[in-house]
């Protein structure tokens, strides 16, 4: 049965940049039985009433894999950044889905757990902020100086449009400064949110760690 739209989320993973510094395409590195963009996907998808994903143009063998997860938002100014990427997401997201929020995630992050994702749905959908934040309870120990806000971090739809007008590299962090005061930190103790993968090595570290969805 359909979610009514007052009850549901939907997500947007950001996946469109090159991804440079790991070598070859991190995307499609393996992780346990699929790789890290199915990993993430089929996870996003089992908590997200709609779950929308952008990548560049070029990418059409890796948005086949990825559709029956989501669907594919190929960005034709991916070149210019983050904040283009999710600008056209939330363009698109806008146009097919009527859920009152969406939460802004990363496709290179697979090893947030089920959990996490189910508690930022429910967060959101009892909330009076219009943004939900992941943040690592002080509990958990890390690095120093390395930041606790991690993803995916939610919007309400009355924020929507500001998120079409992002650019830059910056993604969405000109709406969380200039909205301060409307967010939400939502503390969990799960690493996942932080675990984005840049370098081969990350992988490793973080499937020690943090075990994948299978």
């Amino acid at each position: 049965m359909q979610q009514k739209t007052e009850q549901c989320c939907s997500a947007l993973l950001l996946g469109a940049g090159l991804g440079r510094r790991f070598g070859t395409d991190k995307r499609l590195a393996r992780l346990g039985a699929a790789s890290v963009a199915e990993q993430t996907a089929r996870r996003y998808a089992q908590t997200f009433s709609q779950l929308f994903i952008v990548l560049r143009q070029g990418d059409e063998s890796l948005a086949e894999i990825l559709s029956p997860f989501a669907k594919i938002v190929l960005s034709e100014r991916a070149h210019q950044g983050m904040g283009a990427s999710l600008a056209d997401g939330m363009q698109s997201l806008m146009g097919a889905s009527a859920c009152p929020w969406a939460f802004v995630g990363l496709l290179d992050m697979p090893f947030i757990r089920q959990e996490t994702l189910d508690s930022l749905q429910q967060v959101a959908l009892t909330s009076s902020k219009l943004i939900i934040r992941p943040t690592l309870s002080q509990e958990i120990p890390v690095p120093e100086a390395t930041p606790r806000q991690g993803h995916p971090v939610g919007f309400h739809a009355s924020l929507f449009q500001d998120l079409c007008r992002s650019e830059g590299d910056r993604g969405a962090k000109h709406l969380l400064q200039a909205r301060a005061g409307a967010v939400q930190d939502h503390l969990l103790e799960d690493l996942g949110i932080l675990a984005d993968i840049d370098r081969p090595e990350d992988l490793a570290r973080w499937s020690a760690l943090l075990p994948s969805s299978g």
